[in-house]
């Protein structure tokens, strides 16, 4: 049983007996799959929800290493059929509750799941970390779901300017695949919006400036090499050296050594951007590549390899590697999470889960 209104004390319960059996008064209760507490608030609900993800994904990590066991398709698919539907179920029952400590928190456990998807390495930001993945922040696809219940059921809502009312499903004046494809658009520019005014994911920027047109590149298949480069976090001395994981951040042609100096400028792999270099002119770019033109459908594949080739290639030259892997162990998944609440990184810049010895 649960008091939710009324001046009892709490502290002294009322005795109830049905049949003889005591009837216990509980702090919240769970009715139809959402727990409510006694100021009908979903904090206890959102806390379920991202504790049962955060178990999920950790029991999966245990089959879903950087470079060996369940990849990139298979984890997305585990994303797409288990935590979008834990997370959203029943949305249009308490998404209009959400406040931001509850978004912070979904967005974490999120970014916990994504870390595991996309093999991306631990300090990857939050804002970043779905525009990789190619799927809508937590929070979103919450509200998306919410408000499609609402317009299947005729129910008012109004999101960034986009306002429902019941008379108007009455007359049709508007149906309801122009208002799912409306919200839709609404969903998209709110997104939008926080994607090009975040400080977070610059490198990514270069490569995802639209995150639409993300959500529509189904040819993106990522590894943990490509990811690097996508993020800008990795195997790269500059990145390293800020953790003072490295001596130093130069490459030994004697640059520092970023992600984009490795991908774009480095001589030292001149001759592994060669079937780059002939792929790009085959589709016509006889300009220098851009990162967004490496993500295209046509560069893509190629651009993978390249990824691949080039960080075994370092790693195999300066031996960053084995620093990354012996510092992982000593490092656990919260680093990421306290980041999130005060704004800075994490120490580990090492990935998600390291290849077997």
């Amino acid at each position: 049983m649960l008091l939710v209104k009324g001046s009892l004390d709490r502290e002294r319960p009322p005795v109830i007996k049905i049949y003889g059996e005591s009837i216990r008064m509980k702090d919240s209760i769970r009715y139809l799959g959402i727990h409510l507490d006694a100021k009908l608030r979903i904090d206890t609900h959102v806390e379920n929800v991202t504790s049962r993800c955060r178990v999920m994904f950790n029991s999966l990590a245990r089959v879903a290493k950087s470079n060996w066991g369940l990849g990139h398709r298979a984890m997305s698919t585990l994303y797409k059929g288990l935590f979008v539907p834990i997370t959203t179920y029943a949305a249009a029952g308490w998404a209009d509750l959400l406040n931001e400590s509850h978004r912070r928190k979904l967005a974490s456990v999120q970014r916990h799941a994504l870390l595991r998807v996309t093999k991306a390495y631990r300090t990857v930001s939050t804002d970043a970390i779905p525009v990789i993945a190619g799927v809508l922040p937590i929070d979103l696809a919450i509200i998306e779901r919410a408000h499609q219940y609402k317009i299947r059921r005729s129910i008012h809502f109004e999101f960034e300017g986009l306002a429902f009312r019941e008379d108007e499903a009455a007359t049709g004046s508007r149906t309801r695949s122009l208002l799912r494809a409306r919200l839709r658009e609404a969903i998209f520019r709110t997104w939008q919006r926080r994607w090009t005014s975040s400080s977070k994911g610059r490198t990514t920027f270069e490569f995802f400036d639209d995150v639409q047109a993300r959500l529509r590149s189904n040819w993106v298949r990522l590894d943990t090499y490509v990811v690097q480069f996508l993020s800008g976090h990795g195997n790269f001395r500059a990145k390293l050296s800020a953790f003072n994981l490295v001596e130093n951040e130069f490459c030994l042609c004697g640059e520092e050594q970023t992600s984009g100096h490795l991908l774009f400028h480095c001589e030292r792999y001149s001759n592994s951007r060669s079937d780059l270099r002939n792929k790009a002119l085959e589709i016509g770019l006889h300009d220098r590549i851009t990162p967004r033109e490496l993500v295209s459908k046509e560069l893509f594949e190629t651009f993978k390899e390249l990824a691949r080739k080039i960080l075994n290639r370092q790693s195999n030259d300066d031996g960053t590697t084995q620093r990354l892997e012996t510092d992982e162990s000593s490092h656990l998944d919260s680093t990421c999470d306290q980041s999130l609440n005060t704004g800075t990184s994490g120490r580990d810049t090492s990935p998600t889960n390291a290849p077997p010895e």
